[in-house]
């Protein structure tokens, strides 16, 4: 959004009145939001054309990623409306175009998996502020808390503030695991298959615990899941059923 908008203001001056988008802080929104005001109606006819315009260039870039992303531009009505100040539309414009989003850094032990990573999460315009949420991942601390203070240094250097809240240490992985051989042995003899252990980049209770309890031995595990972090997230039916007979019969083996 923050490049459609600029885009459209290098061609028709922009008033902005709301942007949102968004619904949960650790979830890629599907959707966002702009309502902008114009001056008379040939500044409309050329938005549509921009917005078409934009909209090819769009469906071109992501057709392997995202073949359905799309532009909707439609009238709201006319009348004064209450907008944005055009200092902090432009401070605004900077930061979506400039804040970091999306992995920052791939792990230099695990080939292909992500280890630096965020997302912007939830933005809203109030009458008083305007507001972006972010989720930051790391399985390296010190890496998760460089991108955390260049994220503030960016607003702060804007005129805004930031808070931190959520915070969970990073699960780093172990090579040797009881636990975690005794989970192999039992899926074999329930399955009928070798068990497959990944690392994923993601943030997990284990995390939490092993970060108060010092060598703590833990292992995550659960049925298939589609659309992670996202509206359309849902779950596999028999493979939770699955995993409650691989609980039971690890818990009577832990005994």
């Amino acid at each position: 959004m923050g490049r459609v908008l600029q885009t459209l203001n290098t061609v028709i001056p922009l008033v902005i009145e709301h942007l949102e988008g968004g619904l949960k802080d650790n979830a890629i929104p599907r959707e966002t939001t702009a309502v902008i005001m114009l001056d008379s109606q040939s500044q409309e006819q050329e938005l549509y054309s921009q917005i078409e315009e934009l909209e090819q260039n769009l469906k071109k870039e992501f057709r392997a990623s995202d073949p359905d992303i799309s532009l909707q531009c439609r009238k709201l009505g006319e009348g004064k409306r209450q907008m944005l100040h055009s200092s902090s539309a432009t401070k605004i414009l900077f930061f979506l175009r400039n804040m970091p989003n999306g992995i920052q850094h791939m792990s230099m032990d695990i080939k292909g998996l992500v280890e630096t990573s965020l997302n912007a999460g939830i933005m809203r315009t109030t009458d008083q502020a305007f507001s972006v949420s972010f989720s930051v991942r790391s399985s390296v601390t010190s890496r998760k808390y460089e991108l955390t203070d260049r994220l503030a240094f960016l607003i702060e250097f804007l005129g805004g503030s930031i808070s931190v809240n959520g915070d969970y240490p990073a699960w780093e992985y172990k090579q040797e695991s009881k636990i975690r051989n005794l989970m192999a042995e039992t899926y074999q003899d329930l399955f009928k298959k070798e068990a497959k252990f990944e690392a994923i980049h993601a943030g997990l209770e284990c995390g939490i615990l092993s970060g108060k309890i010092q060598d703590l031995d833990c292992i995550s595990f659960g049925p298939d899941l589609m659309d992670i972090h996202t509206p359309k997230e849902r779950m596999s039916i028999s493979s939770a059923e699955r995993i409650w007979n691989l609980i039971i019969e690890f818990l009577k083996r832990s005994k």
